[in-house]
This record gives structure tokens, sequence and C-alpha cells, in this order.
């Protein structure tokens, strides 16, 4: 202890009080450097002087604050909070539980802005990211022992060492605050790289235990069940509302008595609504619709594969819900195409928007315009005007999009369906005709099976949190498929 209290050491210590006063010794920090410290004598009150060392390791309110320790009984952990290290840059961040070893969090601090922050600093600040957040792992086996200390180690030297409560929180509830932390505005994005390998994996064994908990609850059937459907058509909904319009347009096709509907909530919340959904479509269009609904948000791959487990059909078209009819015998033709296709083929439709222009016809794969070099989607031919492909031919590509997707069931079974660690929607189709083409599958595309789909037209920027999601998930596709496409770019250009 740096601090020496000469009146409490010699009532500590009469002996050394009577060698002062007899002059053997000149005060108490004479003996206690010649002597006491030796002697493992203490140089002030214990109490007091813990009290002051602790009050100095924790840097002022001013500078950093930590709002939040969310766990989950698996042992997931988010922090949230702020700091400002304009002029002390930090040098370690980590978390020391109460119980086991500290657990390092600086490559997994991510940075965002916070006006709640900004409010209280002079206007000439408003442009930096004080806010900060880190989802880590390793408190599964720290638990009841719930909370700990973030410790942070500035250029300085400076210490701070801030004590923090856990807060207990299903894996749903914490899926979300991520989902949500990751949209969060920051002046300096993170790279796709750096966020696909920090909070890429633990978002998706996070998601995992999500779906994993989820009740799928049994199907209900508004009429009557066929027992072997021509085809299967899987259609999962975000917006139920949609579901109406989207029938009424298929009613008309021809062969539809034929053609079983497996409609998958993605709301669990509006579970009751949607299955009133479902019956009026059956009333009012005659289809015959199979509703399914689940107690946790699945997912695109989880409800898809869900769908295909209940199909009664041995072929399925899994549609998007904005994806409409392009002619009467759309789905004859994709019945005709599905009897000249090989078991493990994917086949995709040409999809249009309302202005007449291609929004798919197959699939490619390029390098993203980024230091990084992503392969990512390309969609061919995509704003071109109709009428570049027709006829019953099928055109090879390297993947189609799931919009509308024509599969075997089985064999849809066998490749395991789509992989459920998407988070998005925007890689399982291609990961999916990539499976299916290394297990000997052909992916082509028919311009003879025509769909429209009514939303690709808007131009709206996306949501900063869709953003970081599809971004996660591309650099998961490339983890995955980056050698098998490269290899495939070589042997072509051989």
């Amino acid at each position: 202890m740096s601090y020496f209290d000469e009146q409490w050491y010699l009532l500590r210590y009469p002996d050394v009080a009577a060698a002062v006063k007899s002059g053997e010794v000149e005060s108490g920090l004479a003996h206690f450097q010649k002597k006491g410290r030796a002697e493992g004598r203490l140089s002030c009150n214990p109490g007091p002087a813990r009290e002051v060392a602790e009050a100095n390791k924790v840097v002022s309110a001013r500078v950093c604050h930590f709002d939040r320790l969310y766990v989950t009984s698996a042992g997931t952990g988010l922090i949230v909070g702020w700091i400002d290290n304009r002029g002390d840059s930090i040098q370690s961040l980590a978390f020391a539980p109460y119980v086991g070893d500290p657990i390092p969090l600086g490559q997994q601090v991510l940075r965002c802005y916070r006006n709640d922050v900004i409010e209280k600093k002079p206007k000439d600040e408003r442009n930096y990211d004080y806010g900060l957040w880190v989802l880590f792992e390793g408190l599964a086996n720290r638990l009841p022992h719930l909370g700990g200390h973030i410790r942070a180690e500035f250029a300085s030297g400076l210490d701070s060492e801030i004590a923090v409560a856990a807060h207990v929180v299903p894996p749903e509830e914490m899926r979300g605050r991520v989902l949500d932390a990751v949209g969060w505005p920051t002046r300096l994005p993170s790279s796709p790289i750096h966020l696909g390998k920090t909070i890429g994996p633990i978002l998706r064994r996070l998601n995992a235990e999500v779906i994993a908990s989820a009740k799928v609850a049994a199907p209900v059937v508004h009429g009557k069940r066929l027992r072997a459907p021509r085809l299967s058509i899987v259609i999962v909904y975000q917006r139920i509302e949609s579901m109406l319009r989207q029938a009424a347009l298929l009613a008309e096709v021809s062969s539809i008595s034929d053609v079983e509907f497996i409609c998958v909530c993605h709301q669990p919340e509006m579970a009751s609504a949607f299955h009133a959904m479902a019956d009026s479509a059956h009333v009012l269009y005659g289809l015959n619709v199979v509703s399914v609904s689940a107690s946790n948000h699945l997912g695109f791959a989880k409800a898809n594969n869900a769908a295909a487990q209940i199909a009664g059909g041995k072929t399925l078209l899994f549609l998007n819900e904005g994806v409409i009819p392009g002619d009467r015998d759309c789905l004859e033709r994709a019945l005709h195409v599905a009897l000249q296709v090989g078991e493990k083929d994917v086949v995709g439709a040409q999809l249009l928007t309302e202005d007449n222009s291609i929004q798919h016809i197959g699939r490619s794969f390029k390098l993203a315009g980024c230091a990084d070099a992503l392969w990512c989607n390309d969609e061919v031919q995509k704003g071109m005007p109709v009428g570049q492909l027709s006829g019953d031919a099928l055109l090879n590509v390297d993947a189609v999009t799931a919009g509308a997707m024509l599969v075997q069931r089985g064999s849809f079974l066998d490749l395991g369906g789509f992989d459920e660690r998407y988070l998005s929607d925007e890689y399982r189709d291609s990961d999916y005709c990539l499976r299916a083409r290394g297990a000997g599958g052909r992916i082509a595309v028919s311009p003879s099976m025509l769909f429209y789909c009514l939303e690709s037209g808007a131009a709206f920027p996306r949501p900063p949190r869709e953003w970081a999601v599809s971004l996660m998930d591309q650099v998961f596709f490339n983890e995955t498929w980056r050698s098998t496409i490269e290899n495939s770019r070589a042997s072509t250009s051989n």
C-alpha cells in the first residue's frame, strides 16, 4: 500500500509507539520503512485503503458506462454500453465473472452511434461512435453465479473495473436483442469478414438453439387433404395479408384442384389470424390448403423444411409470398418439367417484375466489389426486357432462387433441405443448389415456367439489420463454398 497512516500505525502497534516515545526510532514511518514492511505490518487501515484503491480503478462516468449484461442459460453473453476512448485508446477489454477465468473481449467489440450519449457531448463531438456492444460465449459453467466485472485497460495505463449484474433472458429474446444490435447505426461499419467471423458463428448457434426449442404445431387442414397431390406448393408468409391476393390469382391456374398448398406462418403471434386467412383461401377460392405455425420464429430455411416434411406430393414448388402465376398454364408446365428432370435436379422459373423486365432467370456468382473479395449472388440478365429466352429447353445455371424453385421431395429431404444455419433468405437457395450439384443433380432454369414477382420492382434501401445479417450469411457461404466456386471457374476457363 502506497499510503501510510502515522496515527493509525502507532495505535495499531504499541511497541512501535513505545520505541518512538523512547527515541529509539524517529517515527512510525521510519520504523515501517526499516523493519515494519519486512515484518508484514500494515501501513494503514486496510478497510479504507481498499476503498481508496477501488475508487482509483473506476473510470469517471464521463468516460465509460456499461448499461446491461444479458446472459442465456447456454452461456451466451451480450454487454451493452459506451466508451469515450478518443483521447485514451482501449488496449484490452475483458469480462471477469465471479466464477472462473476472465474472458477476453477485444476481438468481439463492435461500436454504434448512441443518441443518448451524443446529447451529453459538445456539438463538435457528434460524429463519433460512443456506443459499444459485445457478444461472447463461455458463461455456461459460470451459472448461477451471475455477473462479474468488466475490465478495461487504456493506453495511458489507466485501468477500469466496473461491476455488472447479469440478467438471464431466454434464447429468443437474446436473438432479438443481437439482431437489433447488428442493425444499430454506426459511423464506422465493420467489414463483412469481421462481422461474419465474430458475430456470425455465435448468432448461428443462438439461432439453432431457438429453432430447436420451437414447437411446430400440428398442421391444420382446410377442406379435404389430398392423398396424392400432383404438386405441393410451399409458401412461407411474413405478411399474412398477402395470402388472399396470391390465392385469388393461383385459383385461376389450370389443374389447381390437384395441387396442395403448404402455407407456413413466419410470425408466431399471428398464428390464429393466419389459420383463419388460410381457411378463407379455401372457402373463397377452393384451394387445398394446409396451414402450419410454430411457437417461435423458425427462419425461412427451417420453415420450408418443416413444410416439406408434411407435404404429400412427390414434387415440391417453393414460392415466395409475392410470386404469382405468369399465365394460366404455368403449373401444368412445371409438372411437365418435373417429369423430364432427374431426382436430384433443381429447376428454377423465369420470374418477371410488374413492368415485364427480368427479375430472375438463373443465378451466377461474382466477386463483390470490396477489399474482402467475397463471392455473392449475381442475378443473370436482371432488368433486361422479357423475351430473352423462350421455349421448353432448360438453361443450365449455377443456382436458382427459392422464390420459384422446383425439386423432388425425396431428394430434397435426403440432402437435408435448406441449411438452417443461414440467418436470412439470401444464400440458403444457392447453398442447396451447390449441394444438389455435388450430389450429381442438374441446376437449370425453365423459361416456360413463368411467374411474376410483385415485390421485386421496389428500390427501397435495405434496413441495416437485414444488410448486416446478409453480410454474415455471405461470409458463411464463402467459408463453405469458396473453393468449389473457384475450382469451377478455373476448370471452365481451361
